[in-house]
């Protein structure tokens, strides 16, 4: 049996980076003022055995120079234009995304969508959708939609499901999606992640924090009085 060529991947189910060609095809095209090559491939990831696309383009108008020591001169390198799909994800979902589901198809739906945008580089899509996800959150809270969402914000915190800290950062999120949808604001990988990070813990805390306390408390002993265990003499 022929051993499997290896290939240097991203699997957008588990993140590892080594992956075996399934198959493969090359296309070409060349003139006498300009060459360009694109290799396709089918490949399988060698962790989770997921299969995923992957393409890498080049062009010979597409260089750049770098000093070789070895060579003792500049040498031209050729530019690779790399993608992949699905494409790899820029953050991966919490162990507990399938329980969001759970809680409302609507929401669930909803939060898979911001992963997706953030995979396919759509900050803009990914922040919007984030001050979406929270509107359905805080309805499902019992929170009036029509509400504004400051107003929304100050029912959450006078209903005891955020505190007041966690207000302040929820207002940061929302100002940044309305300045994302209104006002061309392109927020950047560092503010995305932050933002991300706000909104998974807010659903955290709102919708699984307290079963998982209570299923906690289950297994728990409760303690004995004094001397309730004591042996009599």
């Amino acid at each position: 049996m022929p051993e499997k060529k290896f290939e240097v991947g991203h699997c957008p189910s588990c993140g590892a980076e080594r992956a075996d060609v399934v198959a493969e095809h090359k296309e070409e095209y060349r003139s006498p003022d300009f060459d360009a090559m694109t290799y396709y491939q089918v490949l399988e990831c060698r962790g989770c055995g997921t299969h995923y696309f992957k393409s890498n383009s080049s062009n010979s108008e597409d260089f750049h120079y770098y000093y070789d020591d070895e060579v003792g001169s500049d040498v031209r390198e050729y530019t690779e234009t790399i993608n992949y799909w699905p494409p790899a994800a820029k953050r991966k979902p919490p162990e507990w995304t399938d329980e969001i589901k759970f809680e409302d198809r609507i929401l669930g739906s909803l939060f898979d969508d911001v992963y997706t945008a953030l995979s396919n580089n759509l900050g803009v899509l990914a922040a919007i959708g984030m001050r979406t996800v929270f509107d359905r959150a805080s309805e499902l809270l019992k929170i009036d939609p029509a509400m504004t969402f400051q107003d929304k914000l100050r029912e959450l915190k006078a209903g005891d499901h955020i505190t007041e800290k966690e207000k302040v950062v929820l207002g940061a999120l929302i100002d940044a999606g309305s300045a994302a949808a209104h006002r061309g604001w392109q927020p950047k990988p560092k503010q995305l992640d932050a933002m991300m990070t706000i909104l998974e813990a807010f659903l955290h805390r709102a919708f699984l924090l307290e079963d998982i306390g209570a299923e906690l408390g289950k297994g728990v002993p409760k303690r004995q009085p004094k001397g309730e265990n004591k042996k009599p003499t």
